[in-house]
């Protein structure tokens, strides 16, 4: 266990996220910005990348997160394996701006999944929200907007 997670994760979401000897992965370092795609409005990101690294990277080309966690600190893996916070009225949920993903299968598979290939979408619906239990996200493309002030 990494020290000092138990106790924050605890508090923060009531105790209910550990189990005895159950299997934590920590994605932290998988953290980086992979492409930002300024013409397609696309940014490609790896699971441990903080909602706060992707906004700062994207803002020095005009561009946003179509939908964002409202806290910052949160990863990118994290927040969609959970279909976490994050709804805007006019985009739907964090999870509807994937248009990309790779993750690795249950049986250990590594396999990209499109959002525009119909049987892959449904897929990827399944491992978003899924807990890792449909398989562990590794990259993460999302898409973008411009960065407006309203």
């Amino acid at each position: 266990m990494i020290k000092g997670i138990h106790r924050w994760c605890s508090t923060f979401t009531g105790g209910y996220t550990y189990y005895k000897d159950a299997i934590v992965l920590d994605m932290n370092s998988f953290n980086k910005i992979l492409a930002i795609d300024e013409k397609k409005k696309e940014v490609t990101v790896e699971a441990g990348a903080t909602i706060s690294a992707i906004q700062q990277a994207i803002a020095k080309k005009g561009l946003a997160m179509k939908v964002s966690q409202s806290l910052l600190f949160f990863s990118v893996g994290g927040s969609l394996s959970v279909n976490g916070h994050g709804r805007d009225i006019r985009h739907g949920s964090m999870a509807s701006t994937v248009s990309k993903m790779t993750v690795i299968t249950p049986t250990g598979e590594l396999k990209t999944l499109e959002k525009n290939n119909k049987a892959q979408h449904e897929q990827m619906k399944t491992i978003l929200g899924g807990y890792g239990l449909f398989g562990v996200i590794v990259e993460v493309t999302f898409e973008l907007v411009d960065d407006e002030v309203y």
